[in-house]
């Protein structure tokens, strides 16, 4: 369940308590929803594994769920990430030379468990596993087969949830090193997971990061000027904060991530720090409409979301 719990100095960070639980953070009713349905496809997934000799051959454990392990989603969820992890071993990784988040995976041993999707040149064709899968699945209401990914929607949700093949490339030692997932051309993209660093830097911060993240996040998702990729506004987080002083207010953390990335907006860090300038001058309300410009309307109010940025 999200931590939003934070000490109260003053009417602008106890609203941000409350923006957090009401208008951010995913509900437990829903987390709890999310994992039920997963757990139901998992189990659908280890079926079509034990009864069809040419379905991908699933490892152990068989699916990641993005939202739930990383403790980062919002509202509205509108789509659930889920890695389907396969049993890779007779292959290896070939990084391309044109592009470092490309890999060929070459197959090594002719009895491989991915022997079945290699294209004319022996690599496994992610393409080739998406339709296999495309094709097992095919009986699940509401399937969309993408160049990434199958989309499944639930019968009682709207939700989507995005299936995608995932290879685990672990060192010597068995540990993660990185995963490769579907590029959308055939080819592999290299995915190195934030979850051990974000959940590292959340304890540095006493429970205190992940809740900026997502107040983050969701400036993100209503950003006029094109939201970043995920990934990428997590890592442009992860280096603000991962070596700096406890966070001891919503408010200044905030601030302090839109000073230290003027390029995504000099006038939304310039509205921060006049929020917290007028924090600091215990001018309250003033400080909360100066959030609103940043983080919409609903911040202190019940009317529609508005924003800069």
């Amino acid at each position: 369940m999200p931590l939003t719990h934070i000490a109260m100095s003053n009417p602008a960070e106890e609203t941000f308590n409350s923006f957090l639980a009401s208008t951010v953070d995913l509900s437990p009713e829903i987390l709890e929803k999310v994992q039920a349905i997963c757990n139901a496809l998992e189990t659908h997934l280890r079926d079509l594994d034990r009864e069809n000799f040419g379905f991908p051959q699933l490892a152990d454990p068989t699916l990641e769920i993005g939202i739930l392990d990383r403790n980062i989603a919002i509202q509205p969820l509108r789509q659930v990430e889920v890695g389907l992890l396969l049993k890779a071993s007779g292959t290896e990784v070939t990084q391309s030379p044109l592009d470092s988040q490309t890999c060929w995976l070459k197959l090594s041993a002719p009895n491989a468990p991915l022997a079945a999707y290699l294209d004319d040149y022996g690599y496994v064709n992610s393409r080739a596993v998406l339709k296999s899968l495309g094709t097992y699945l095919s009986d699940r209401s509401f399937l969309w087969e993408t160049e990434k990914a199958i989309d499944l929607k639930a019968d009682d949700c709207d939700w989507i949830f995005q299936l995608a093949p995932t290879i685990a490339v672990n060192n010597r030692n068995g540990q993660r090193i990185y995963s490769l997932i579907p590029n959308g051309q055939g080819n592999w993209r290299r995915v190195i997971s934030q979850s051990a660093e974000l959940q590292k830097t959340d304890a540095r911060h006493q429970g205190k990061f992940l809740p900026v993240l997502r107040l983050l996040k969701y400036w993100n998702s209503l950003c006029d000027r094109g939201a970043l990729e995920e990934r990428e506004l997590e890592a442009l987080v992860l280096k603000v904060f991962q070596e700096r002083e406890p966070i001891s207010s919503y408010s200044q953390a905030v601030r302090d991530f839109f000073v230290s990335h003027l390029e995504l907006g000099e006038d939304v860090a310039e509205i921060a720090q006049t929020a917290c300038h007028l924090e600091a001058q215990e001018q309250f309300e003033d400080a909360i409409k100066a959030w609103q410009q940043v983080l919409g309307e609903t911040f202190g109010s019940q009317s529609s979301a508005s924003r800069v940025g």
